[in-house]
């Protein structure tokens, strides 16, 4: 059984809702530091100790590539640098995707090799949005700390933006991979700051692809 782990949630707390361990939880994830989850992925809360190989897939991976050096202390998760690599190449190519961020950030994942299907048929970054929102799966903005590399970080529907609301890919230091922005001369990079004015209010919040 997968559950999607929420702000304020503990391995303690989990382990008593699920009638499980913190132990167990910690062995069927290969969670590396039992005081510390991370919001917006998803862990296993039940089944065979026996049956898992390096812990519950995402999570493990998630967790193993934070390191020395990283922008943020959570690490970027698994296909960031491919995703965000391909959009650099359509952006210096001169696909800025203007007005198709959801696509823009749908393709980079699936051409990356890792398809996100929050983020299929969704018709607009507003509803994507809403869907990630239901599931518990967005996370607020932290002023002190950047979304890790990969997350995807999401904006309102506002007049500025047409009411489709926005989608980008966080660089992991306070700026995004975004759509529609060839003033940038081929260079993806927005600080989220400078976003929020463009499109008249602040990031709604991030989320684990």
């Amino acid at each position: 059984m997968d559950y999607f782990i929420k702000p304020g949630d503990t391995l303690g707390k989990l382990a008593t809702r699920f009638g499980s361990s913190v132990r167990k939880l910690v062995a069927l994830n290969g969670v590396q530091d039992p005081n510390r989850i991370i919001a917006g992925l998803t862990l296993k809360v039940g089944g065979d100790t026996n049956q898992v190989q390096g812990g519950a897939g995402r999570f493990a991976a998630y967790q193993g590539m934070a390191g020395a050096g990283r922008t943020s202390s959570q690490g970027p998760i698994p296909a960031a640098e491919a995703a965000l690599a391909w959009q650099q190449s359509q952006l210096e190519a001169g696909n800025s995707y203007e007005n198709y961020c959801l696509r823009f950030v749908r393709l980079a994942f699936e051409q990356a090799g890792t398809p996100i299907p929050g983020l299929t048929g969704k018709g607009s970054a507003a509803n994507a949005m809403a869907g990630y929102e239901a599931a518990g799966r967005l996370n607020p903005m932290d002023p002190n700390e950047p979304p890790p590399k990969g997350a995807i970080v999401f904006w309102p529907a506002t007049e500025s933006n047409g009411g489709y609301g926005h989608i980008a890919i966080s660089n992991g230091d306070g700026t995004c991979s975004t759509s529609g922005w060839p003033g940038f001369g081929g260079d993806p990079r927005a600080a989220i700051s400078w976003l929020n004015g463009a499109e008249g209010v602040s990031t709604a919040g991030w989320a684990i692809p």
